[in-house]
């Protein structure tokens, strides 16, 4: 049995939640918190509905608790919503959205590398993720990166990445713990986050990134990885092409003489030093069309009163 509690991010995909909710049962979680976003049209209304009503029907002994909402916050803050909530009631768990399914390896490095405190202090480990993108053996590195497809981490964490999360801010090129980072990769992660802050683009995860290094927060990548991502395809929000994939091929002379984070920046994140130009005119651009930024802590706020949790 696994011990850890577990949230799951779905939309509109049943079929994948359904599999999902199966998968975890399998491997001995018992313990799930499924948060769901309500439509943004009315052909997303079914599948939403359908999503709602398998929970209920499948508990399978599971202890599942739900949020839910007849109205549609987006891929940002659906997820952000979630995550406040999740981490409202538990002090540590893994964070799952619904196309990705983790071995049940993953909780058991997460069980060892929680024990595990002398060796990898818990001020210094602050995350940890399923997803190792390169067929390498990285030998439990630590990065100043966040992989989203599977994840955890402890509520302080979050909240200490929460705390002005939708305020903007200038590039940084140096953290809180006096690391250094490049220009174009200051810039690459200060104009994704920008852009979601200003409603151009709805995505959370390029504003948690920057949030993460900016506070010096370290996330442990499995030697292997450990998560399968089956939502590639025309039914997911980004991802459409089923050609994609969540792993990159590398040739060893590569992996020999680069480190973990030279590694994901160049070929997993493909940062450039074109972005060094490219991000600063794709802001102006956004800027040049006076976009009027969204409310996005008031937006949350009323969510908080009027969105539905139960326990099915």
């Amino acid at each position: 049995m696994v011990n850890i509690p577990v949230l799951i991010i779905g939309y509109n995909r049943p079929l994948l939640l359904e599999k999902l909710l199966s998968h975890l049962n399998g491997i001995g979680v018992k313990k799930i918190y499924v948060a769901l976003d309500g439509p943004k049209n009315e052909h997303d209304s079914v599948p939403c509905m359908q999503n709602l009503n398998l929970v209920k029907q499948n508990k399978h002994g599971l202890e599942i608790k739900v949020l839910h909402r007849d109205y549609n916050l987006g891929c940002c803050l659906g997820v952000i919503s979630a995550l406040d909530w999740f981490f409202s009631e538990e002090h540590f768990g893994a964070v799952i959205e619904d196309d990705c399914f983790p071995d049940s390896s993953f909780f058991q490095f997460l069980s060892n590398a929680r024990e595990n405190t002398t060796q990898m202090p818990l001020s210094k480990l602050r995350i940890f993720t399923a997803h190792n993108p390169f067929d390498h053996n990285f030998r439990g590195d630590l990065s100043n990166k966040v992989l989203i497809h599977g994840w955890a981490t402890h509520s302080i964490v979050w909240k200490k990445v929460r705390n002005d999360y939708f305020k903007f801010k200038a590039p940084a090129i140096t953290n809180k713990l006096g690391e250094n980072r490049s220009l174009q990769e200051a810039l690459y992660w200060w104009a994704n986050s920008t852009r979601a802050k200003l409603g151009i683009i709805d995505t959370w995860d390029g504003i948690f990134n920057d949030q993460v290094w900016r506070l010096g927060f370290k996330t442990l990548i499995p030697e292997s990885n450990m998560v399968e991502n089956l939502g590639f395809g025309p039914s997911a929000t980004h991802t459409k092409d089923n050609n994609q994939s969540n792993q990159v091929l590398l040739d060893n002379e590569i992996l020999k003489h680069s480190n973990l984070n030279f590694l994901l920046n160049k070929y997993y994140f493909k940062i450039k030093p074109r972005h060094i130009l490219t991000s600063l005119i794709r802001i102006l651009i956004d800027l040049g069309k006076l976009p009027k930024p969204r409310k996005f802590e008031k937006l949350l706020n009323h969510d908080l009163l009027v969105r539905k949790t139960e326990l099915p």
